[in-house]
């Protein structure tokens, strides 16, 4: 797996389910090739997102209908992911943050809802 994004979604799943989360890290880049810059990507988007998970939730509260808690759990992970790229990672352009998180709901089955993740994000 060669997608940074992707891999932190795995291990952000993977803490959901009570994983610590430098164990979920670990497991996911022991079993990737990412290049120094990708992996530290993956590092910033995992602990990034567990660090801030109660703010990206109140973000998703006012941005979405229904409340971060009422989302379906990969749903809100996604979120979580282009809404911390968004508020806290400045070298990503924004527009990169959105379209990557949009292919990230399509790629793991929530492509019918890359038009809300897209709302979200471009509302934020």
């Amino acid at each position: 797996m060669e997608n940074p994004r992707q891999l932190a979604f795995i291990a952000l799943k993977a803490v959901h389910r009570d994983a610590y989360a430098d164990v979920a890290l670990d497991r996911v880049l022991s079993q990737s090739n990412l290049n120094p810059n990708d992996r530290r990507l993956v590092t910033e988007l995992v602990y990034g997102s567990v660090r801030r998970m109660r703010s990206l939730d109140v973000l998703i509260d006012r941005l979405a209908k229904k409340k971060s808690h009422q989302q379906p759990p990969d749903l809100r992970t996604i979120l979580h992911i282009g809404l911390y790229q968004l508020c806290y990672l400045t070298q990503i352009p924004s527009s990169a943050a959105v379209n990557t998180t949009v292919e990230l709901a399509k790629n793991n089955g929530l492509a019918g809802l890359k038009g809300l993740v897209k709302g979200i994000l471009r509302q934020f």
